[in-house]
């Protein structure tokens, strides 16, 4: 993890860049790597950037710190395409909820954010916290575009009748 706290600060010197594609999958990366990114991400201020597409699909991410590299992401204050693929680690219900919070806030403050694709598929969610994930990504009202999928995940039919209520 210290070595990819680097490659993130690393990363976070390009200044310029308007558009960033890192392909991540099928390693070890864990929640505190995330947490590094969000925090090198959110100190340089990317605010060129207008396109951020992160896989981190198939690795050892419980999702504890999505929160925190989402805040991260949102320092970028002209982002308006973020483009996540977390799909086959063990995110958890919690997880979804914070991340919910995470992207509301940063649609809120900076209202930038048109674009959301979200790959969840194959995680720990069930129905617990999905109807809160769907109220907090309702109230992102710039969003024109949005992907969401929680395939092979537990969630049940009630979840499609809760989802977007707070």
């Amino acid at each position: 993890d210290e070595n990819m706290g680097q490659f993130w600060a690393g990363i976070g010197g390009c200044k310029q860049l308007e558009a960033l594609t890192i392909l991540l999958g099928d390693n070890q990366i864990t929640d505190e790597s995330l947490r590094q990114f969000g925090q090198a991400i959110g100190e340089c201020a990317l605010v060129h950037m207008e396109s951020l597409k992160l896989c981190l699909r198939s690795n050892q991410i419980i999702g504890g710190t999505l929160e925190q590299m989402v805040k991260g992401i949102g320092a970028c204050a002209r982002l308006a395409c973020l483009n996540l693929d977390l799909s086959y680690n063990r995110i958890t219900d919690a997880s979804v909820a914070q991340f919910g919070a995470a992207i509301k806030g940063c649609a809120v403050m900076r209202s930038k954010l048109t674009g959301l694709a979200l790959n969840l598929r194959a995680n720990a969610i069930s129905d617990a916290n999905l109807g809160l994930f769907g109220y907090q990504i309702g109230r992102c009202a710039e969003l024109t575009r949005l992907a969401l999928v929680f395939r092979d995940n537990k969630i049940a039919g009630k979840a499609l009748a809760d989802f977007g209520e707070g």
